[in-house]
Order: C-alpha cells, then sequence, then structure tokens
C-alpha cells in the first residue's frame, strides 16, 4: 500500500514538473505581416536560461497547400512572399500563418497564428494592398493630367502571376469634386487620365486602384497613393530666368552707349579742333604756326599727343623742339592760314604752297595752305 502511494506521488509530481517546464516557454506576440514584401514579424522575449536556444517554426499556408521553415531565435521574421505569389491562384487566397516557439528539448510553446489576403473580396485577420505606384500630376486649362505606371507592370510578382490571365484594372482618382474614373488597360505599360476641376481650386487627387481577374470575380486592391497635386509653378519663378537675362543684354547696351558717349572724339584735340601738340607749336615759335585743316584731317593725318603727357616733358626737350622748328621754319615766309586772322606779309612775295613740318620726337605734326 505505501509503495503504491510512493508511486502515486512521484507520478503526480513529474506531471506538476513538466508542466512547469511547458509554460516556461513563453509564445510569440505581436505578429504582423508587412503587405509590401510579404514578411511576417513577431517579437520575443528577451532572451534568458530558459529560452536563450529556442527557435520558431513558421507554417503558412492556403487551402491544401502548405509550408513549413524554421526560423532562428534572433531572426524573428520570415519571407514567405515565394509561397505568396507562387501563383495567381496563391495570390488571391486567404493565407493563415502561425508561429511557435521550440525549445532545443523540443518542448513548444503556445502558437500564435493570423489570416491574411491581398483578395479585397475575402475576410481574414489582415487584408493587404499593394502600394499605389508613383502618380504624377500636371496642370491642365481644366484640371489636371494624371499619369502612373499600371501595377502589373510596375510589381514584378504580380506581372509573373498574371501573365496568361484576363485582368481588369480599374483606377479611381479623387477630388473635392468627387470621384473620376480612370481607364487603362491590361496591355498598357503607363496608365493616364484627365480630371476636370474648376479653374482657381486646388488641383491636388488621390489615385487608388484594383485589378480583377476575369471571369471570376477575385479583385486586388491598390493604394491609395498619397494626395498628390499639379506642380503648378509661379508665373514669376518662370519669368525669371528671361527678365535676368532682358536686364542684363539692357545694362549691356547702356554700358556701351555711356562708353560711347563719354569718349573723346579724339584724343590730343584742343580748341577750334587742332591738335594739341600745334598749340604747343605755337607757343613755341610765336604767331607763326600752321593750320592742320579740319578734325577730319588732323585724324587722317597727324597722330594727336595729349598735351598733358606734351607738358610732361623736361624743359631741354621743349628747347630742342623751339630749334628744330626755327631750322625747318627757315628759308620759307610767313604764311596766313587762320580762319581769318593776318599774320606780318612774308619776305616772299610770290604766291606758292607752303608745308610746314613739327618734329616732336617720335611725333610730327603738318600744315599747309596756298598762298
Amino acid at each position: 500500500m505505501l509503495i503504491y502511494v510512493a508511486f502515486k506521488v512521484l507520478l503526480i509530481l513529474l506531471e506538476i514538473k513538466q508542466s512547469a517546464q511547458n509554460v516556461a516557454i513563453p509564445p510569440p506576440r505581436n505578429l504582423s505581416i508587412t503587405c509590401q514584401t510579404a514578411v511576417v514579424h513577431w517579437d520575443y522575449p528577451p532572451p534568458d536560461n530558459n529560452n536563450n536556444q529556442v527557435s520558431f517554426l513558421v507554417n503558412v499556408s492556403y487551402e491544401e497547400q502548405k509550408q513549413q521553415m524554421e526560423i532562428p531565435a534572433q531572426q524573428r521574421k520570415a519571407n514567405v512572399s515565394g509561397f505568396v505569389w507562387e501563383s495567381l491562384d496563391s495570390a488571391l487566397a486567404v493565407h493563415s500563418i502561425s508561429v511557435t516557439a521550440r525549445a532545443p528539448d523540443g518542448r513548444l510553446s503556445d502558437t500564435l497564428a493570423v489570416t491574411f489576403t491581398y483578395n479585397h473580396l475575402r475576410m481574414a485577420n489582415i487584408k493587404c494592398k499593394l502600394e499605389f505606384p508613383p502618380v504624377d500630376v500636371k496642370a491642365t486649362e481644366d484640371g489636371v493630367a494624371i499619369s502612373f505606371p499600371n501595377p502589373r507592370y510596375y510589381y514584378p510578382q504580380l506581372r509573373r502571376v498574371t501573365r496568361g490571365h484576363d485582368i481588369s484594372l480599374h483606377f479611381t482618382a479623387k477630388s473635392h469634386m468627387g470621384d473620376m474614373s480612370i481607364p487603362c488597360r491590361q496591355e498598357e505599360s503607363t496608365c493616364k487620365g484627365d480630371v476636370s476641376l474648376p479653374t482657381g481650386d486646388d488641383k491636388c487627387v488621390t489615385v487608388e486602384g484594383s485589378a480583377s481577374r476575369l471571369p471570376a470575380v477575385q479583385t486586388m486592391s491598390f493604394g491609395p497613393a498619397p494626395r498628390t497635386c499639379a506642380q503648378t509653378a509661379d508665373r514669376l519663378a518662370v519669368m525669371v530666368p528671361g527678365l535676368v537675362i532682358a536686364l542684363v543684354v539692357v545694362l549691356l547696351v547702356i554700358l556701351a552707349v555711356a562708353i560711347y558717349l563719354v569718349r573723346p572724339r579724339s584724343e590730343g584735340v584742343g580748341a577750334k579742333g587742332y591738335p594739341k601738340c600745334l598749340h604747343e607749336a605755337k607757343s613755341v615759335i610765336g604767331e607763326r604756326y600752321c593750320n592742320a585743316g579740319s578734325l577730319a584731317e588732323v585724324e587722317n593725318r597727324v597722330k594727336l599727343v595729349p598735351l598733358d603727357e606734351y607738358r610732361t616733358s623736361s624743359s631741354t626737350e621743349t628747347e630742342s623742339l623751339q630749334e628744330e622748328v626755327q631750322e625747318v621754319a627757315e628759308g620759307y615766309p610767313e604764311i596766313d592760314i587762320y580762319e581769318g586772322e593776318h599774320n606780318p606779309v612774308s619776305n616772299y612775295d610770290s604766291r606758292h604752297v607752303q608745308h610746314l613740318t613739327v618734329n616732336m620726337g617720335d611725333e610730327s605734326a603738318t600744315g599747309y595752305a596756298e598762298r
């Protein structure tokens, strides 16, 4: 009798111990799925002496199809996209995902499970949508023009599973004026549509859509895309480059005209159009000086010397110039060539053409008149 009682107590202790060990394996928590990539995520308590060696059993299934994978404790996620996107049937099915923690000795935790689907018409814990492709919105006179990549070609996995199937695409642009349908055929790589909006209103839309397999009504949803507004550039911003170019051209023209107007007509020309060098010659030779003719003749025949440069010459150079002028002038009569002024009569009484050349160093000036 005592032996039976002792054996019974031992069995009870073993059961209690086994039950305690089973409870010590915490289950995964917060099971979720990233619909865009079909990756399952879960949380698990930080490792301790009881669970630092656990692994995870992930089971995914739909209808009669099943797949199991074992994931290390540190990973805590599983990519099931290959199973989900194996075919169009699997993509539109309701999938069941379960995750169980397993200890090295084979003990298992409670199982955490959820269901999800990409089929908008099926019931599941999580209804997945693929993100809507990037939407381009441009302003028009009547509203906006919308364009975006066809989701069937934008997503490689969707292109693969829909190959050989008839797919009907439906897209809707929503604005403050209501909903507008955007037609798009399955073979088109880019979908386009126009939305009418009153002038002055915000040119912003939100686009969403779906793809349905025919003839059975099974629908996969996309979006909605973020609210997108037309890129209406400010008119002033558009005009600024042209205004800047025009302003630069005007400034250049004004600068050129200003330079032309303030520039001396001829450097070295003094009063009455005579070269300043001749006025200096007049101061050297007294009242005998020559008329160089018109200003045009001065410019054509005489290389003009600025008066300021000439005045900087030394007194020695001035005396040398006076001697040279005197030598040249010897043997010639005095001539009267200065616009009505009368000089003393020349010692010569015959009419002749006289030339007077004034050598001024590197420069020279010539005057002439008929007597």
